[in-house]
């Protein structure tokens, strides 16, 4: 049970990233995707072989993506697992909109379904149910839905406990998308929800304890750019941001001090095609 791979990737797609210095110490690989065009909301498919073609040989691990405006880069990481897996999708929205072919960061979800055979089931924790649905009724048995009224009306434990029974599979991935997090846990430019990061910590405590976890991935940072550097606004929301990050590695054990069996202080970086 557990992180089955304790590498740490940071994707450089917006820059969002630059700025959290002490999430920066930690271990990791840096690969720069911001050059690729037609990235950002939606990803049409050269581009879409193009980010294929560079994270071929990145292990799945724990990787941060930068905003919610590329969480489908996520079906990327879930492709290459293969054996039956069950993903679990920390997010205040369902991402199960229907974007005529295109792959959005809105509509990944029904991508994945529909062309990954090992993904067996998605359970999606804290999202509202009216930012998507499927009228397919097959690929709606695959996936479950914890509102964030239904996480108010039952204990965490109580919450877990149910979503231990659904998950039929040994192996889960784990997506988070931050806009999840109350107001006071994370910043987004997105409508966002109540769980507060107490709470998204014990879920994935419990997940790692459970399940084998073949990679997780973190978006929903806060939009920067180099005209921020002194808006007190932006700084606080990549404080924020910056502090759930670095609580998300310590509960995987990959973030720690020199005892940590992950300490190191170099970077290895990678770009180009």
């Amino acid at each position: 049970m557990g992180l089955l791979h304790p590498n740490v990737t940071i994707l450089n797609l917006d820059g969002t990233y630059l700025k959290q210095g002490k999430l920066l110490r930690c271990p990791h690989r840096r690969i720069d995707l911001a050059d690729i065009p037609h990235t950002r909301l939606y990803c049409n498919p050269f581009s879409y072989r193009k980010l294929q073609k560079r994270l071929r040989s990145v292990p799945n691990g724990i990787t941060f993506i930068g905003s919610g405006e590329y969480h489908y880069i996520t079906t990327l990481f879930l492709s290459k697992i293969n054996e039956p897996f069950s993903l679990i999708l920390l997010d205040h929205h369902t991402d199960m909109k229907s974007d005529a072919d295109l792959l959005t960061c809105g509509s990944w979800v029904i991508d994945a379904l529909q062309h990954l055979p090992m993904l067996e089931k998605v359970i999606i924790i804290g999202a509202d149910p009216d930012t998507g649905h499927l009228h397919d009724q097959e690929l709606a048995n695959r996936v479950e839905i914890m509102t964030p009224q239904a996480l108010r009306s039952s204990r965490l434990s109580f919450v877990l406990s149910r979503v231990l029974r659904k998950i039929r599979t040994e192996t889960v991935y784990v997506s988070i998308d931050k806009d999840v997090l109350h107001p006071d846990d994370a910043k987004t430019r997105w409508d966002q929800g109540e769980l507060r990061l107490e709470e998204l910590l014990r879920v994935l405590s419990f997940l790692l304890r459970t399940k084998r976890v073949a990679g997780l991935d973190v978006c929903g940072e806060y939009p920067v750019s180099p005209l921020d550097d002194l808006n007190p606004e932006v700084q606080k929301a990549v404080s924020i941001n910056e502090a759930a990050n670095v609580k998300i590695l310590e509960v995987t054990g990959v973030f720690g001090g020199k005892n940590s069996p992950f300490h190191y202080t170099g970077v290895k970086r990678f770009g180009g095609i």
